[in-house]
């Protein structure tokens, strides 16, 4: 059973809204960890490096939605990228292959993202999960299984 949680900032002050709101989930997050659930963390996965040591650190699973929405694509090396590759390289932490638009700057099926996905599926193709988010708010043609599936062939 997950505890769903979507961590937004203001742009002006990343460090003190985070560093608000990851102390104030200690006690729930401590009670989650006694139940064996885990964290389902959606957030702009382009701050995942300001917070990578205290994720690592939680006593929990971690589920990071989105593809770690890298918004936008920023290569393999950068900050977020490389927190995200951290938290799933250890076995804890499982990222949902879903939206892919989100981040995207490209049309479907999304070939920016795709780089991310295939060094993801590289790392730890069984912590890779996939997800709808039907009814894709926004999108005239969102991603299909059959991409992700390219993804997973390619």
């Amino acid at each position: 059973m997950p505890l769903r949680v979507f961590l937004t900032h203001s742009p002006e002050d990343l460090e003190a809204d985070f560093g608000r709101a990851l102390p104030e989930l200690e006690p729930t997050v401590a009670v989650i960890a006694d139940h064996d659930w885990h964290i389902q963390l959606q957030l702009h996965g382009n701050d995942l490096g300001a917070f990578v040591e205290r994720l690592l650190a939680r006593p929990t699973d971690l589920v990071i939605d989105h593809v770690g929405r890298i918004m936008p694509p920023r290569g393999l090396t950068s900050p977020g990228v490389t927190a995200l590759c951290r938290l799933v390289d250890p076995g804890r932490c499982h990222v949902k292959l879903s939206t892919p638009y989100e981040g995207s700057i490209l049309p479907r099926p999304h070939d920016d993202v795709a780089v991310l996905v295939h060094e993801l599926i590289r790392i730890a193709p069984e912590r890779m999960l996939w997800a709808s988010n039907w009814p894709h708010p926004g999108q005239a043609k969102p991603t299909t299984i059959d991409d992700l599936c390219d993804w997973r062939a390619a």
